[in-house]
């Protein structure tokens, strides 16, 4: 069930029980649990040098109110379930490199735009984690992907992923 557009009534008009359930008891239950979800890679991915990869989220959903996520078919991809406004957030944990640059983008399925995030140097200790957030707006069934990036020169893995996508609002 998505966000209906109330009804304007004229004059004369009846407020009908089935008017009612539509315009205000649905959009008021949507609204209490709009469309968001989480999900968890915490297993290794290779990323090859110099090359955009999907990040696959294939571990764990921590929440998914209106199946935007799967775990085991397209795990790479959330599907916005309403036409709207999304913060899109994800942070990518690279594995312990001290050569080149990592960094992360979004992108939608409808117009291919890209959401470029930051890229930051590597770590010279430890990990290199890089997170981004983004307000996007899209229709529904509009699929949101989080590729990740790195230019050590060779692969390199994610050992840690997590993305979050949540409705916020409603497109004027």
């Amino acid at each position: 069930m998505g966000y209906t557009a109330p009804t304007t009534l004229a004059t004369g008009n009846v407020f009908t029980a089935t008017r009612w359930n539509t315009d205000v008891r649905d959009n008021l239950t949507w609204f209490h649990v709009p469309p968001m979800a989480s999900a968890r890679r915490s297993t290794a991915l290779s990323i090859a040098s110099s090359t955009w990869t999907a990040v696959t989220l294939p571990d764990t959903e921590e929440f998914d109110t209106v199946s935007m996520h799967s775990t085991s078919t397209n795990a790479e991809r959330f599907q916005c379930a309403s036409t709207g406004i999304y913060q899109v957030s994800a942070m990518v944990e690279f594995a312990a490199n001290t050569t080149g640059q990592r960094g992360i983008r979004f992108i939608t399925s409808d117009s291919g735009t890209q959401w470029l995030g930051p890229f930051h140097d590597a770590s010279a200790s430890g990990v290199t984690r890089v997170s981004h957030t983004v307000l996007i707006s899209v229709n529904a069934g509009t699929y949101v992907y989080a590729d990740a990036w790195q230019s050590s020169g060779g692969n390199l893995n994610i050992t840690d992923a997590r993305v979050h996508v949540a409705w916020v609002g409603a497109t004027s």
